[in-house]
């Protein structure tokens, strides 16, 4: 008994045309290690094959007009003339899938792409194909597609400055409704500066006191790097007061700024902006306001501390009198003082000082006669009260003695 081996039929056959001369069908084959061919045929002439010239790796193409449809067979190369492993597939003449369009441009500015093509190859009649776009930043997953259009230009709006985008374009021919071809290659674009947005985030200042004067430092953070929508060159300070305006600008890797010698009366305002080579964001406000003078500071602090002290004392001789008062109300009375006084009886004689003529009677006893002339000059002397002669007297006798 002979056995006979099926060979299994092509897969997935599809045929569609690039334009309307020119046509391909592809398929999968159902053994790999079989050669599969094509054929077709028209209803003008149904019953003649036409075999694929054009034969590829599992494809055919054709080319000519298809004035209403075409019928387009695959089978195994043995089998053909057979109805054997056959797979056949109706090829109308709408059924087209256009080439990806050519030559796609785009034209950038700071919030637009603006992007020009030509049609699809074998297009030479305006209004055949439908275009559409898409577009996504270049590190996004995410795209973002145009309204269908029949012309070959679109300005895509909205974007965002100084970012790289991926821009893709297809075609759809208008006889056949919701089949796109495939997309083009992405073209990579970036657009081009504009003004930075948003506000520089500012932080708490910090102040430096001298004798009459005061230096302020004013700090920042960076501009977040989606605001700056270009190149940052830098950052403007505008410090207005009522008495001047001053401009400062610092490159932009530097986030502070020391502004010294403001007077400590007047009220400041600083505005803190940054910028490219397009513009800058709105000013940030930092409100600089007056502070007291060193001097006065301190004389106020040593009034604080001499009124302080002054409550001190005051408080402790509050304390120490009232001890003092309760201590004397638990101590027991001392006694009067008590002096002696010295006084003579009634009775008892007064002294009497010893006159010069009694002193010298005395005298004329104990002394021998040779001492008469100190005795004549003391006969010869005045009386005089007792309490003044008799120490002159005294002294006189003594003296001789």
């Amino acid at each position: 008994m002979n056995s006979f081996k099926v060979i299994p039929s092509a897969n997935n056959l599809t045929c569609f045309g690039y334009n309307c001369e020119h046509y391909v069908c592809t398929w999968v084959p159902g053994d790999i290690t079989i050669e599969y061919v094509a054929r077709w045929r028209d209803e003008q002439n149904w019953n003649f094959w036409h075999n694929c010239r054009h034969n590829t790796s599992n494809a055919c193409e054709f080319y000519g007009e298809i004035i209403n449809y075409r019928i387009v067979a695959v089978q195994p190369k043995a089998y053909v003339g057979t109805t054997n492993s056959i797979v056949e597939i109706r090829l109308d003449f709408d059924n087209i899938i256009p080439l990806p369009p050519r030559n796609l441009s785009i034209v950038s500015t700071a919030e637009t792409l603006d992007a020009e093509w030509i049609d699809s190859p074998g297009f030479i009649l305006n209004n055949q194909l439908n275009f559409i776009l898409r577009y996504r930043q270049n590190d996004s997953q995410y795209w973002s597609s145009t309204p269908e259009v029949e012309t070959h230009y679109y300005e895509i709006e909205g974007l965002i400055p100084f970012t790289l985008y991926e821009v893709q374009l297809r075609a759809r021919y208008h006889a056949n409704d919701g089949v796109y071809g495939n997309w083009t290659s992405p073209v990579i674009v970036k657009t081009k500066e504009g003004n930075p947005s948003g506000l520089v985030p500012v932080l708490p200042k910090f102040e430096y006191n001298k004798n009459t004067l005061r230096d302020v430092l004013i700090s920042w953070m960076e501009l977040p790097l989606n605001n700056r929508r270009g190149i940052l060159l830098g950052y403007n300070i505008q410090l207005e007061s009522v008495e001047a305006s001053q401009q400062f600008q610092v490159p932009a890797n530097q986030t502070s700024l020391l502004i010294p010698g403001l007077k400590r009366n007047i009220n400041y305002t600083a505005y803190i902006s940054a910028y490219n080579a397009i513009g800058s964001t709105e000013p940030s406000i930092v409100v600089i306001p007056t502070s007291e003078d060193i001097a006065q500071s301190v004389s106020l602090y040593v009034y604080a501390i001499t009124l302080a002290c002054v409550t001190v004392v005051f408080l402790l001789s509050c304390v120490c009198w009232v001890k003092i008062k309760k201590f004397k109300s638990h101590m027991e009375p001392l006694p009067e003082p008590h002096f002696f006084k010295f006084e003579i009886p009634d009775n008892q004689p007064t002294f009497k000082p010893l006159c010069e003529t009694e002193i010298f009677d005395e005298l004329k006893v104990k002394k021998p006669a040779g001492h008469s002339e100190s005795h004549v000059l003391l006969e010869q002397g005045e009386e005089s009260d007792c309490k003044q002669s008799n120490v002159i007297s005294t002294y006189a006798i003594v003296k001789e003695l």
